[in-house]
């Protein structure tokens, strides 16, 4: 696990919380694979809730089914069974599915239109998946060879990840979670 980005994480937002225990084996059962280790530990440390009011990670449980990471996933693969046009939105990728061995699997969007995917594929380490991400929905890939727990830190905190990053927009970055008020900007 990339242990390093996730503790960049909790320090730069400041959260503080006592980690919460997750049955990963349903949820992963449930993708025929493993998922990223450190995704997992984002999970376990943060409560539910938005990145700078900007960025949702997708739950294991929780929320509501377009909040979480499996039903997300079910949906995506409903939609293109139902509609021949939508396996084109995952092109030139691909969605993840329990036939193919590699593909995309949504794990956070965010407040403007942006999705953020892992190119999840059964043959290698979840630690080495990719972060594949659209800035909107017409738009083209992006690949980032890192973590889950890099690309966040790198949204709220790397004034140059373009065009992804929020870094000195909202402030210092902090996590929102649901149902608390949004924090003053410019703590």
């Amino acid at each position: 696990m990339d242990q390093l980005w996730v503790d960049r994480l909790v320090k730069v937002t400041g959260w503080q919380q006592e980690r919460q225990e997750i049955d990963w084996g349903p949820l992963e059962d449930g993708f025929g694979t493993s998922l990223p280790a450190d995704y997992k530990e984002i999970c376990a440390l943060f409560a539910p809730g938005s990145f700078s009011a900007y960025l949702e990670v997708l739950r294991p449980v929780g929320g509501t089914s377009s909040s979480r990471v499996l039903d997300t996933w079910k949906r995506h693969l409903q939609l293109c069974a139902q509609y021949p046009l939508t396996p084109r939105t995952f092109e030139p990728h691909g969605l993840y599915g329990r036939s193919e061995k590699s593909g995309l699997i949504l794990w956070a969007r965010d407040e403007t239109e942006g999705d953020y995917y892992w190119l999840a594929d059964r043959s290698v380490d979840p630690a080495k998946w990719p972060v594949i991400a659209k800035p909107d929905p017409a738009e083209e890939w992006y690949r980032f060879d890192m973590s889950t727990s890099e690309f966040i830190y790198r949204v709220l905190a790397d004034l140059e990840f373009t065009p992804f990053t929020v870094a000195g927009q909202m402030g210092k970055p902090f996590l929102m979670p649901y149902g608390q008020p949004l924090p003053m900007v410019g703590r």
